[in-house]
């Protein structure tokens, strides 16, 4: 049975990725969180939790830091530079799409015959 820690972590995450999922399933896996984006969206999930007496995470920035030590987060650079975030679910759908795989067969000319070893 899960804990009440699981579950509310469980329930952070969810929010995460039903918001990625609106772009995921678009085709859209470079999007990602900035800090400030991902603390609003966690705020209420954390408000919701300590209105029914759970008060373990008393701000957004520890769900941040907890999900991030489970490795459900993934801490990415954003194109400015700054630290951004993805859900595991997010950046395993990116590298699956950006995923290139090279066979002999397509090997450019001067690379070798196209034979494998």
């Amino acid at each position: 049975m899960l804990s009440s820690r699981e579950i509310f972590l469980s329930s952070a995450l969810d929010e995460i990725e039903q918001r990625e999922s609106r772009l995921l399933v678009w085709g859209i896996v470079d999007s990602h969180f900035e800090h400030d984006e991902l603390v609003a969206l966690l705020d209420p999930v954390v408000d919701r939790a300590l209105n029914e007496g759970y008060d373990e995470f008393s701000r957004a920035e520890e769900v941040i830091d907890e999900l991030l030590g489970r490795k459900l987060l993934a801490e990415v650079e954003s194109k400015s530079g700054d630290t951004a975030y993805r859900s595991r679910m997010a950046e395993t759908a990116r590298l699956l799409l950006r995923l290139r795989q090279l066979f002999p067969k397509h090997a450019a000319p001067g690379r070798g015959n196209g034979r494998l070893p």
